[in-house]
């Protein structure tokens, strides 16, 4: 009895091996047949290229390309033209979502999708969504709007309000796609709009001509900077203009003095030739005049 209560323990030990080992390898094949787990569904933006232009005479052309730059400023109040071309993956059904802060902005948007034909859509502040995309495909999305004055409400003492042109960021255009679960990808182009004033006053404090050496910007140029940081640009360009004839070797302050010497010499020949003639007068024997008085009035 012990050798059969044996062989059949031994039998029961050996089964509950095999059908562990043959537990553990079926959960693997299992996963595996199942396909990828939720948490790694694909909602991807890629291969992205973005072109924008200013359209100064509103034809509908670009006229002078638009720098995507933290430090670079395109006019305020200008239309613009351009847009982006991305190709978009997504394993579930998504919505994409168009935004952007130019003023009376619109998209004209095809989604190609192969096989099939284009689709296209026209995307605007009231309407700015596509949903019920899904795989592989390829957007191109043609925008239009006018930049964005740029301006700031400052309060002054005793109540006095006004405002001052300082720089606006803004978007250009953001393109987003997410899915009903909250996964998204997106593609966000900014930039900042600023009056013609600033933008000129700008480039003079930091041109050339006043770029800080190496022993830093002089006190004017640095008052200048702060004012325009300040929103005062037309005061930052006179305050420069004191400063181009304040520089002793700039071409402004020598013809400033060359000027100056020459105004000074001319003077001081006129009072010369005045006090020659003054003299020569006074030296003339009173006959003399008296008889040159007659000879002018009998001729007369």
């Amino acid at each position: 009895m012990r050798s059969a209560d044996s062989r059949f323990i031994r039998t029961v030990v050996w089964l509950l091996l095999a059908a562990s080992v043959a537990g553990f390898a079926i959960i693997p094949l299992t996963l595996e047949a199942s396909g990828p787990m939720q948490g790694d569904a694909v909602v991807d933006i890629s291969e992205t290229e973005c072109a924008f232009w200013l359209d100064f005479d509103g034809d509908g052309e670009g006229d002078e390309a638009v720098e995507i730059h933290p430090d670079k400023y395109i006019r305020q109040e200008m239309p613009v033209v351009g847009g982006c071309e991305v190709r978009l993956n997504t394993q579930e059904e998504a919505t994409l979502v168009l935004v952007s802060e130019l003023t009376d902005w619109s998209s004209e948007v095809e989604v190609i999708q192969e096989p099939g034909m284009p689709r296209p859509f026209t995307l605007h502040p009231g309407k700015n969504e596509i949903a019920g995309l899904q795989g592989s495909m390829r957007i191109e999305v043609n925008h239009t709007g006018v930049t964005p004055r740029s301006v700031k409400l400052r309060t002054l003492r005793d109540g006095y309000e006004h405002q001052v042109q300082v720089p606006r960021p803004f978007r250009l255009l953001e393109v987003t796609i997410i899915t009903p679960d909250g996964r998204l990808d997106r593609l966000e182009e900014s930039v900042q709009s600023a009056s013609a004033a600033y933008i000129s006053a700008h480039q003079l404090v930091f041109g050339s001509r006043f770029a800080p050496d190496a022993t830093g910007q002089s006190e004017v140029v640095a008052l200048a900077n702060a004012l325009l940081e300040q929103g005062y640009p037309q005061i930052a360009s006179d305050v420069l203009a004191l400063e181009s004839g304040s520089v002793g070797g700039g071409v402004s302050a020598m013809w400033m003095w060359t000027a100056i010497a020459l105004a000074v010499v001319v003077l001081a020949l006129i009072a010369g030739a005045i006090a020659v003639v003054l003299a020569s007068k006074r030296n003339l024997p009173e006959g003399a005049e008296r008889r040159s008085t007659g000879l002018r009035r009998n001729n007369m």
